[in-house]
């Protein structure tokens, strides 16, 4: 009898640690009444603190989301003209100047210099031959000079060096010398010459071989006016 009633004991003692174990794990239940007073503490705690640390209420927060779409729209406008292509301001034309071809100025006429030769007798030249410039002045195309204009020496012969001629042309485009032809300004043109730039040039031919005679015709030639300058024919040698 006695082991029943301590076994009964034991069993009794189990269930109230179980009950007391099922007790302390269930979470505690607040009816409505509870929570909106929870709710209503919290909510006043909170306002106490934003009015001591000068913080808005929530009234204030709901005007500041009623300006925040205002700053939203600001900042899409912002971004539309971002993304607009700027407009390129229109390019003004720069308007070439087409440089003239620069011609050949001419000299003075009247105050065109002589070059003066300084040959020797032991430079290299013909002996017989003399090359004479004349100036702008007494130039021209084929241009015709008698041969006293030339000084008082004695002359083989004086020859333009660049007479221009022209004439017919055969079957064969040969040149017919039997038919000279008149060399007009319109020719001169297309050969390239510039009739106010251009200066004749002549070879006079000496009687006589001599080095110094050639230099002693310059010196004569250099005093006549209409002669630019006068010089020995260089000879030149060619290294093949």
């Amino acid at each position: 009898m006695r082991n029943i009633i301590k076994k009964c004991i034991a069993v009794f003692t189990v269930l109230l640690l179980c009950l007391q174990i099922a007790a302390c794990g269930r979470k505690p239940e607040f009816d409505d009444s509870d929570a909106a007073s929870v709710d209503s503490e919290y909510y006043l705690e909170q306002t106490q603190g934003n009015e001591e640390e000068g913080t808005q209420t929530p009234d204030n927060d709901e005007s500041l989301k009623q300006e925040e779409p205002k700053q939203e729209e600001t900042k899409k406008e912002d971004e539309s003209k971002a993304l607009e292509p700027a407009q390129e301001e229109p390019k003004q034309e720069v308007s070439k100047i087409e440089e003239e071809p620069k011609q050949e100025e001419p000299e003075n006429l009247d105050t065109e210099e002589k070059r003066y030769c300084h040959a020797t007798i032991d430079d290299e030249f013909d002996g017989s031959t003399i090359i004479v410039v004349l100036d702008l002045k007494n130039s021209g195309v084929n241009k015709v000079h008698d041969i006293e204009f030339f000084g008082t020496f004695p002359k083989v012969y004086v020859e333009d060096i660049f007479k221009i001629t022209r004439y017919s042309k055969n079957e064969d485009g040969t040149d017919n010398y039997d038919q000279p032809l008149k060399v007009d300004d319109e020719y001169i043109e297309e050969l390239g010459i510039n009739k106010e730039t251009f200066h004749q040039i002549y070879e006079i031919k000496l009687p006589i071989d001599s080095k110094q005679n050639v230099l002693d015709c310059i010196k004569e030639l250099e005093k006549i006016d209409g002669i630019r300058s006068a010089g020995p024919n260089y000879i030149m040698y060619m290294d093949w």
